[in-house]
């Protein structure tokens, strides 16, 4: 009876485990895949109202997936999770979800060169 109780409550302690790190899991993974890289250690950035070239990016030794989309009435219809108020914006992205959201490119760029272990 002992050892039924402890398999008992050993396999209800690794349920409520798994439970608690799937409700960790960022929303924007669920809601919105197609915005999240391919890779781990790896950043998706979305800019919304300002396009944002590889090239560019390159230039300043940042080596990240790009997508631009230029109506920040687009984007809230598409992802309201996001809850974007003002354009331009900028939403940073891993496998998991969300990183960095900032409406500043220079706080943008900073980010990323502080955080160079997830870059192509």
């Amino acid at each position: 009876m002992k050892k039924f109780i402890f398999f008992s409550l050993l396999i209800l302690l690794l349920m409520a485990m798994v439970s608690c790190s799937e409700s960790e899991k960022d929303q924007y993974a669920k809601n919105y895949p197609e915005l999240l890289p391919d890779q781990e250690k790896e950043y998706q950035l979305l800019s919304i109202s300002d396009e944002i070239t590889l090239k560019e990016l390159e230039k300043k030794d940042i080596y990240i997936g790009v997508r631009n989309i230029p109506s920040l009435e687009t984007v809230n219809e598409e992802y309201p999770q996001l809850k974007l108020e003002k354009a331009p914006a900028y939403v940073l992205f891993d496998i998991n979800g969300l990183v960095y959201k900032t409406y500043d490119y220079d706080k943008l760029i900073k980010f990323l060169k502080e955080n160079p272990e997830h870059q192509l």
